[in-house]
């Protein structure tokens, strides 16, 4: 109970702080830009934790590792993540951007490696610290940050209808599960960066293409 209580208290402070620097630049800075700050101050408490409390350095990230399966797993997230994208959109449900195409990538970029390292390279790593294997293919730490990164998406009510809303928060759970799966399986961080800007890409390709 200890590890999920300092996992819980340590991602409330980078969340709260990140959040009130946005909120305190919002009426300054581009939104993008202020994005950027925001999500650069949760990586930089994320690479903290990790270093303060020696979990999650030493990565190998073997690719090899992933089976046929896990590969299956991923093209069918990738899949509904697009339809949903797809279907959304032309049923009115649009994302706006109207910053310059650089800026947008490079938010979506530090937007997808500061999530990774928050909530895989930090909280479940610690969270799975110096505990054996469940009897379950979920680990307890995969659980925990999912519980957390869906929590932290329920803005979509506020952005989409609320069908499009529900199954995006779906497609948020099915994809943390399966990043973190891959951060166990490869022992690293790379698959699920890769994997979380392929997402976001991807939804940002649809959006902007008629």
């Amino acid at each position: 109970m200890k590890r999920y209580l300092v996992a819980l208290l340590t991602f409330l402070i980078a969340f709260g702080i990140a959040s009130a620097t946005y909120k305190l630049l919002d009426s300054f800075l581009d939104e993008n830009i202020n994005s950027i700050i925001h999500r650069l101050l949760l990586l930089t408490f994320a690479i903290s934790f990790m270093t303060f409390f020696k979990i999650g350095i030493k990565q190998t990230n073997t690719l090899r590792n992933l089976s046929l399966i896990d590969f299956l797993i991923i093209g069918l997230i990738l899949t509904l993540f697009g339809l949903n994208n797809i279907f959304a959109k032309e049923l009115g449900t649009e994302f706006m951007y109207k910053t310059i195409l650089g800026l947008t990538l490079l938010n979506l970029t530090v937007n997808s490696i500061a999530e990774e390292f928050i909530y895989r390279g930090f909280i479940q790593t610690y969270i799975n610290e110096g505990r054996t294997k469940n009897k379950f293919m979920v680990s307890n730490g995969n659980i925990f940050a999912t519980i957390l990164m869906t929590l932290t998406h329920i803005g979509f009510f506020l952005i989409m209808t609320p069908i499009f809303a529900i199954t995006s928060l779906i497609l948020v759970i099915l994809f943390s599960l399966t990043a973190g799966h891959l951060r166990e399986k490869t022992n690293g961080l790379l698959i699920p960066i890769i994997f979380h800007l392929t997402v976001n890409y991807l939804h940002f390709f649809i959006q902007t293409n008629q």
